[in-house]
């Protein structure tokens, strides 16, 4: 990704060979595709380039909340999340316990959201996202799935 910043405004280019690693394409892309850009207002002076570092991983990114749970209900966690996708009616009790037990592990509100989703139940599933932005907004989920339902 180069960062541009032009005309107070910061320019985020992507070129085809990053884009061909992040999504693992192989063929040529359309032109549509080799550069996006994107203007936002800048309050930086005009000399300034502002480069924020990140990594992009396939392992998983195990949060403190969830590290501090006990062994038996980490294995409970990840039996429902596969229940909550492939059963959901049967994982949703089971969830909501954990959930009134554990309010601070926000990764219990997202996968009783994925199990009211898949059940149907559109509105609860959305309540459910909205509780676990509210109460952890800094949790990278939280954000993506209330940016879906907003």
């Amino acid at each position: 990704m180069l960062v541009h910043h032009i005309d107070g405004f910061v320019r985020f280019t992507y070129d085809e060979e990053v884009m061909q690693r992040v999504w693992g394409k192989r063929e040529p892309m359309s032109k549509r595709h080799v550069t996006r850009t994107k203007r936002t207002p800048s309050p930086l002076p005009p000399s300034t380039v502002l480069v924020t570092p990140y990594e992009i991983t396939t392992e998983p990114i195990i949060d403190g909340p969830y590290k501090r749970l006990p062994e038996d209900v980490k294995a409970t966690l990840e039996r429902l999340y596969t229940l909550a996708q492939t059963r959901p009616r049967q994982a949703i009790p089971e969830l909501e316990i954990l959930l009134h037990t554990y309010p601070h592990v926000p990764n219990i509100y997202n996968y009783l959201s994925i199990a009211y989703s898949a059940a149907g139940e559109k509105e609860k599933a959305e309540h459910i996202v909205a509780e676990n932005y509210r109460r952890h907004p800094d949790y990278l989920f939280a954000r993506l799935n209330y940016a879906e339902i907003c």
